[in-house]
Order: structure tokens, then C-alpha cells, then sequence
């Protein structure tokens, strides 16, 4: 809701379980939380975004009760917004 875009990463945890770690621009700074997903919300207030984010970081955050290791990223989602429907342009890379 309200969500300009996000970015999901899925990883493989040690437990072998999926989750998912999710990056989002929204119109307030927030975290989402499930039990299988952490989502952290941020305000951008510009049209082109440069984002560096450290998942494994994320995931330890949103998933630090589980004491868990992330083993493998298998899988990377974008999702715009349905209110907004410019294009959007999308490059990862990971360092």
C-alpha cells in the first residue's frame, strides 16, 4: 500500500527455509514484518534511485530471533507501483 516500488530478495537460510527481504519506497519510513518476510520502508523523494543495501545485514535484522545464516540469494522481484505506471529501470549488482 502506497508503495512506489520494492525490491525482494529471496534467500535460503540455513534452516533451508525462503524468505524474503524486501527494500521498498513508500510515503513514510516503516518496517513490514511476517513471519517469512522483512520489509523496510523508506521516503525517496526523487524519480531516480540509487540504493546500496546489505541483505545479509537486512535479513540478520529482521530475522535475528532465528539465528540463522543466509546460504544463497536464488531469487530477485521487483514490483511497482499500480497507482504510478511509469516505467521503471532496474540493474543489481551484488559486491
Amino acid at each position: 500500500v502506497n508503495q512506489s516500488f520494492v525490491i525482494y530478495f529471496r534467500v535460503i537460510a540455513s534452516d533451508n527455509n525462503k524468505y524474503w527481504i524486501g527494500f521498498s519506497g513508500n510515503i513514510k519510513n516503516t518496517i513490514s514484518k511476517t513471519k517469512r518476510e522483512f520489509t523496510r520502508n523508506q521516503i525517496y523523494n526523487t524519480t531516480e534511485i540509487l540504493m546500496q543495501e546489505n541483505v545479509i545485514s537486512a535479513f540478520n535484522l529482521g530475522f535475528e530471533h532465528l539465528k540463522l545464516n543466509v546460504m544463497q540469494i536464488d531469487c530477485v522481484r521487483l514490483r511497482g507501483s499500480d497507482q504510478n505506471i511509469n516505467a521503471i529501470y532496474f540493474e543489481f549488482k551484488f559486491i
